[in-house]
């Protein structure tokens, strides 16, 4: 196997695991929505550039030629501008999907996410679903992965918690038990599964180390910073009041769909994929470490 597709490459995922292709030797073919755009991100240095959309299934078509794999990524946390959870993670991972059966491609890599599942109290995590389970009726050797909180150089959600923590008072959003788990150890995992047969017709759920609420991050960035802080909790109530009203305006930072998947724990119940993949986790206090002077 050497010639890789790959869809939602110009992300924070995406980039990495490009990267990790590129390192173990495969050719890559990145789909994306602007080829000026991704020369700018530098994806081009490591991938072959197809423009197009998962909406379009003849530029899928043209991107897969000669592909022996699809990584498939693309996902939203938020909708926007008609781009619909339904839309983007079940009629995209479809159209992917047939996509790749017509051109011959069998072997299939799909993103989904920890807390996917069928009576999910979220619209993310119900669309999610859908689209794994189009994927598993599919008749492709697929692998499903389903990461926890992914953190890492280019992340949104640590960077922003320690962005926090340089209030005078922080402000606490109560969240369920989360397991932070490396960017480069997701892309590692991708990689590594894409010609390992234990991985196939498998879900792995991918997690890091430890457990934490989003206050004990907080409280585990402001000990590496050496630093106190008064801190503010949130209720509950009020933050799913607050995210209402936000959910109104454009690149909101909060909605309720969001507030619902924190309220729950996002944890694994198993760490399968270390041992089939062999997979050497980084904690997410020893990155800290490193990134905070």
């Amino acid at each position: 196997m050497e010639r890789i597709f790959i869809t939602g490459g110009t992300g924070f995922v995406g980039s990495h695991i490009i990267n990790a292709l590129y390192e173990s030797g495969y050719e890559t073919v990145a789909l994306v929505r602007s080829i000026e755009k991704a020369r700018k991100k530098n994806i081009d240095k490591k991938a072959e550039l197809v423009e197009g959309d998962i909406l379009d299934t003849s530029s899928l078509k043209i991107g897969m030629k000669d592909c022996e794999a699809v990584i498939h990524l693309v996902g939203i946390i938020r909708e926007i501008k008609g781009a619909t959870f339904e839309k983007i993670h079940y009629i995209g991972t479809k159209n992917v999907v047939e996509a790749a059966k017509s051109v011959g491609i069998e072997r299939f890599l799909h993103m989904s996410a920890l807390g996917t599942r069928k009576n999910a109290r979220s619209r993310y995590h119900k669309t999610k679903y859908m689209a794994e389970e189009y994927v598993r009726a599919s008749g492709l050797k697929y692998t499903i992965f389903r990461p926890s909180v992914i953190f890492g150089e280019g992340d949104e959600f640590i960077n922003k918690l320690i962005s926090l923590t340089k209030l005078p008072i922080i402000p606490i959003i109560p969240s369920g038990r989360l397991m932070p788990i490396y960017v480069k150890n997701v892309a590692e995992a991708f990689v590594k599964s894409l010609e390992n047969e234990k991985s196939f017709y498998k879900t792995y759920e991918l997690c890091g180390t430890c457990f934490y609420t989003i206050e004990e991050i907080i409280d585990l960035i402001l000990k590496i910073k050496g630093a106190k802080r008064l801190k503010m909790r949130i209720p509950y109530s009020l933050v799913k009041i607050l995210a209402k009203f936000l959910e109104k305006f454009p690149n909101q930072p909060l909605n309720t769909d969001q507030v619902v998947m924190l309220s729950e724990n996002n944890i694994c119940r198993d760490n399968e994929f270390i041992h089939d993949l062999k997979i050497d986790l980084v904690s997410l206090s020893d990155y800290l470490k490193k990134i905070i002077k």
